[in-house]
């Protein structure tokens, strides 16, 4: 039996504080980052 393709898009929860003097890409490189470490994003993830 083949096994079901799995679907590589993963929801984010994402967010930004527009009145910190911190860069919004920084802020959100952080968090992407965080979660590759964490394992939410896999390789091949959308």
């Amino acid at each position: 039996m083949p096994k079901p393709d799995a679907d590589p898009t993963v929801q984010l929860d994402l967010s930004v504080d527009r009145s910190s003097p911190v860069p919004l890409y920084f802020q959100l490189s952080q968090q992407l980052e965080a979660a590759i470490e964490q394992g939410v994003l896999t390789p091949g993830s959308l």
